[in-house]
């Protein structure tokens, strides 16, 4: 049913609560029209040209022709909607073999696009390659930022279970923003171990890997790898999988298909288990490997 007409004499409150479903209401036409016009990138049928966050568009061409007809036709619905392109803030970047070739510039209202070596969508950095990948180098500065400036406060000689705290509270979460999207490779997880036991190394006093696993484990404190990665990684694939473990999955999820099975059979995971149960089978296996 429908209610009576109101006249809106203003609008709502940045922060309000209603704020992101009348947005998401507002710009879904966007998301609409792409997906009807049948251009840019299909995965399995699906056609999954335009992603949107917000107001951060993001757009997914197989050639450049295509993401201009995607990019005008973007541009002409957000002039029905009083919405503008920022021209300033948006680039392109390229994924492929062929990612090197210079091609045409990509145009919007006159403004050409440039083309960039890496781009930040949502706090993460993609690069450009052969292949998907990003770059996690921001995420590890802004954690030893985070790191020094504890450290800095608390003096030479600070209490532990204090700076643990303000380490787990503070710092990690800036240094495992994101990671639970993606596959890691074993050079990425050492990258990010290297960062996460600098910690231990400069509390401890020790570059030893060996006696900085040792004070981990007394610590009660979970190797970056375990914690920091596995489980959140498992814990990101569950909330899909949870219901179709026992289906053969197709090529968009086989990978991450086979890394969930991965995890389940290196820590004994169940799929009824609580997050709590899920800790104490990885420490169960930290524990066997010290």
């Amino acid at each position: 049913m429908l209610s009576d007409s109101i006249s809106l004499t203003a609008g709502v409150r940045q922060g309000g609560i209603i704020s992101p479903l009348l947005f998401s209401s507002y710009v879904n036409s966007v998301l609409t029209s792409l997906e009807d016009s049948k251009i840019g990138c299909f995965i399995n049928g699906y056609c999954a040209n335009s992603f949107l966050y917000a107001d951060d568009l993001l757009l997914l061409s197989i050639s450049v022709s295509d993401l201009q007809i995607l990019t005008n036709k973007s541009n002409s619905i957000f002039k029905e909607l009083d919405l503008q392109i920022n021209s300033a803030k948006s680039c392109c970047l390229r994924i492929g073999p062929r990612f090197r070739l210079n091609c045409a510039p990509i145009s919007v209202n006159g403004s050409n696009l440039l083309w960039v070596k890496e781009l930040k969508y949502l706090g993460v950095f993609l690069k450009e390659g052969v292949n998907f990948a990003c770059n996690w180098q921001p995420a590890r500065r802004k954690f030893f930022i985070a790191l020094n400036s504890i450290l800095g406060t608390l003096g030479s000689n600070p209490s532990l279970d204090v700076t643990l705290s303000l380490f787990i509270s503070f710092c990690i979460p800036v240094l495992t923003y994101g990671i639970a999207c993606f596959s890691l490779s074993a050079a990425e997880i050492k990258s990010f171990s290297f960062a996460y036991n600098a910690y231990f190394s400069k509390i401890f006093k020790s570059n030893n890997a060996n006696t900085i696993a040792q004070c981990q484990y007394f610590c009660h404190i979970f190797p970056f790898y375990a914690l920091y990665y596995d489980h959140i990684r498992y814990s990101f694939l569950l909330k899909y999988y949870s219901y179709s473990l026992s289906q053969q999955p197709n090529s968009l999820n086989h990978d991450d298909f086979l890394e969930i099975t991965k995890l389940i059979t290196k820590y004994n995971f169940l799929i009824g288990d609580s997050v709590l149960r899920r800790k104490a089978k990885i420490w169960t296996l930290v524990n066997s490997l010290l």
